[in-house]
């Protein structure tokens, strides 16, 4: 039954708690972990992640392993917990997960760009505007639009050019151009070739060479 698979699920994340050979790596917690994938168990993954995200402090510091192991490993084991969470939920497009994800993206200074990628994974237009602003208010911030792929390269064109950003506001916008690319938007790219932002020509001209067919 559903009921006893999200148990079973429940109880091989459980295992990662225990710091001993397993890591969030394992084959075997992959395996079970894959099925959440499925959105039939959107409820449970989302519970997952809200049960493992503790607000943390402002700044994490990483415990130094040779003098503190203990502690060490256990951060080093929630770090790879939380991302291996972030990242199912985000590829399992779970819009049940969105509320904690904002949270944590609120909290700030904590996997910041997995938040992030995982939010633009799950696709809302109005995460879209609030990370848009975000990098316009800090533009050194660790947030990406990578999630939201290729559908924003208009948005981001639109936003390099606008008047009103600063230098460092549209260098935040073109580091983000290389994840909007794909075969579909070549067509739109070749103008790009030629834009006065130089870091954004070479951006472009290098993902081109990698998805472009010879000779395009």
């Amino acid at each position: 039954s559903l009921h006893d698979e999200m148990r079973s699920l429940e109880h091989r994340f459980e295992n990662l708690k225990q710091y001993d050979a397993l890591d969030a790596g394992d084959r075997r917690i992959r395996a079970c972990l894959k099925k959440a994938t499925d959105l039939k168990y959107a409820d449970a993954l989302a519970s997952l992640l809200e049960k493992e995200y503790q607000d943390p402090p402002e700044k994490l510091i990483v415990p130094n392993l040779s003098e503190k192991p203990v502690e060490g490993t256990r951060y080093l084991m929630r770090m790879a917990r939380l991302t291996f969470l972030l990242n199912l939920n985000g590829q399992a497009k779970n819009k049940k997960s969105l509320p904690v994800l904002r949270k944590m993206l609120d909290k700030g200074g904590f996997q910041t760009y997995e938040v992030s990628e995982a939010i633009g994974r799950i696709g809302d237009s109005q995460d879209l505007e609030d990370l848009i602003g975000r990098i316009k208010r800090t533009p050194q911030a660790k947030i990406t639009l990578r999630g939201f792929r290729a559908r924003i390269l208009d948005r981001l064109i639109n936003e390099i050019d606008a008047p009103q950003l600063n230098d460092q506001q549209k260098m935040a916008m073109v580091r983000n151009v290389r994840y909007a690319i794909s075969l579909e938007n070549l067509p739109k790219l070749r103008p790009l070739l030629t834009h006065k932002n130089r870091t954004l020509v070479k951006i472009v001209s290098r993902t081109i060479a990698e998805v472009a067919e010879p000779g395009y």
